[in-house]
């Protein structure tokens, strides 16, 4: 059984989404669902810190940050927009989540 993360502590938004990210690779189901769940906790100012990691994480981590991001609702939009028009190879991340974020226009399960 893998400990919860509700007792993280580390010092900046960043250092804690990163922390959090690396813990979801080797994390079972019940540890990542705490993992996105502490993420989308802490609220929008997360979502920079999302954003940076969109393009480079794979797998479950990036399905992580774009659960997170989908969950932080409205928020995410302008942040996802101007990574797309930035980041072409990776704007149909962008679009994707955003176009899921439409059909959920309520920011969800904080």
């Amino acid at each position: 059984m893998q400990a919860t993360i509700e007792q993280v502590a580390v010092p900046s938004t960043a250092s804690t989404i990163d922390y959090l990210l690396n813990k979801v690779e080797k994390a079972d189901a019940a540890l990542k669902n705490s993992i996105e769940n502490k993420i989308v906790s802490i609220g929008e100012k997360v979502i920079p810190d999302l954003i940076r990691n969109l393009s480079s994480a794979k797998g479950t981590k990036r399905g992580v940050v774009a659960m997170s991001l989908i969950r932080n609702g409205q928020n995410a939009i302008a942040h996802l927009k101007n990574f797309a028009m930035n980041n072409q190879e990776h704007a149909w991340m962008a679009n994707y989540i955003i176009n899921e974020i439409e059909g959920t226009p309520l920011a969800v399960a904080r």
